[in-house]
């Protein structure tokens, strides 16, 4: 199983999944430098399976079928959108405590930092149900460091009133947990924001298109043949 392995022409792959954006669609991009295509879209001709990511919650169908018109799958092609689906915040140093979206969120100023590629729709999603926002940025795949955490708590400290919080995601909780962090970020006031992928519709039809593709190949056929399900 492999990420970002599409362009890796001397690696003969049995199943390609191509994910896109929702907002930055692979068909209006660019080759890199002028984009970020690795190579030509004449090359998802290649692509068993296509996936369109982060796809809003409230994209409707005829939204959808406009993509699909612009995507012209081939024969051989599937094509799901899947999206964000994000749970209640949880504070890192009780899991217990949790912040209701719907009921509660609406009397917190937020401060959020994270180090994702993409933070904007949690920024989307968070906007809509807080009293305000405010977005620390930094750089995907960042390792923190005592200092990050110093001047973090300092922004924190710069706003007024305290029905305040730090949000995170659980990507970047796992960083903060390394031993020489977690003694300073437990005593912050910082909560996570859950998130797991999920398929507007046909989840079962790509589940099933997986299994397929691994049972069909013999060495993990015993492993997931149907009388082992």
């Amino acid at each position: 199983l492999l990420d970002d392995a599409f362009q890796h022409r001397a690696i003969k792959c049995g199943l390609n999944i191509v994910l896109s954006e929702y907002d930055h669609l692979y068909f209006n991009d660019y080759l890199m430098p002028a984009g970020r295509l690795r190579e030509s879209i004449s090359g998802m001709k290649r692509a068993d399976i296509i996936v369109i990511t982060k796809t809003h919650e409230k994209a409707t169908a005829v939204d959808m079928r406009n993509i699909l018109k612009d995507i012209k799958p081939l024969a051989h092609q599937q094509v799901f959108f899947s999206y964000l689906k994000y749970g209640e915040l949880y504070s890192i140093s009780n899991a217990n405590e949790i912040i209701s979206t719907l009921n509660d969120l609406f009397r917190f100023k937020l401060i959020v930092f994270a180090g994702i590629a993409n933070p904007q729709p949690m920024l989307t999603y968070l906007k809509e149900y807080s009293a305000g926002i405010s977005h620390l940025p930094f750089a995907d795949h960042h390792d923190y460091s005592q200092q990050d955490l110093n001047n973090i708590q300092k922004y924190y400290d710069s706003f007024e009133g305290g029905n305040k919080i730090l949000v995170t995601t659980e990507k970047d909780l796992m960083r903060l947990k390394e031993p020489d962090l977690w003694p300073i970020a437990e005593r912050m006031n910082i909560f996570v924001l859950p998130v797991e992928v999920t398929f507007k519709d046909k989840a079962e039809e790509f589940n099933n298109t997986i299994l397929k593709y691994v049972r069909a190949n013999r060495i993990y056929h015993e492993k997931y043949s149907p009388e082992n399900q």
